[in-house]
C-alpha cells in the first residue's frame, strides 16, 4: 500500500519539475530571441506580471468605488425626491391653512360687524 503511494508522488514531482523546466527553457529562448540576458528578461517578466496583478487590483477597486458611488447617488436622489415631496406637502398644507385662517377671520370680522350694528 505504501509502495503504491510513493511512485505516484514521485511521478507528480517529476511532472511538476518537467513543467518548470519547460517554462524555464521558454523564458531563456524568449530572452535570447530578444537579445536580452536571461536575468533581464526574467526581471522584465516579473515586473510585467506585477504590473498586470496591480492593474487587476486597481480595476477591481475602481469597480467597487464606482458601484459605491452609484449606490450613494441613488440614495441621494431618493432622499432629494422625498424631500421635495415633503416640501410640496408642507407648502400645500400651509396654503390650505392660510386660506382657512383668512376665511375664518373674514367670518369672524363679519360677525363682529353684525354684533356692532346690533349693539348700536
Amino acid at each position: 500500500s505504501s509502495s503504491s503511494g510513493a511512485p505516484a508522488s514521485t511521478s507528480s514531482v517529476s511532472t511538476h519539475q518537467t513543467t518548470v523546466t519547460k517554462a524555464h527553457i521558454f523564458e531563456v529562448q524568449d530572452a535570447v530571441l530578444k537579445g536580452l540576458k536571461f536575468d533581464e528578461a526574467h526581471e522584465a517578466k516579473v515586473l510585467a506580471d506585477g504590473i498586470e496583478k496591480h492593474s487587476a487590483s486597481l480595476a477591481q477597486a475602481l469597480a467597487q468605488v464606482t458601484g459605491s458611488l452609484h449606490a450613494s447617488l441613488h440614495d441621494m436622489a431618493a432622499c432629494t425626491q422625498e424631500h421635495m415631496r415633503v416640501y410640496d406637502h408642507a407648502l400645500t398644507s400651509f396654503a390650505d391653512n392660510v386660506d382657512q385662517s383668512v376665511a375664518a377671520m373674514t367670518a369672524f370680522m363679519e360677525k363682529v360687524r353684525k354684533l356692532n350694528e346690533d349693539l348700536r
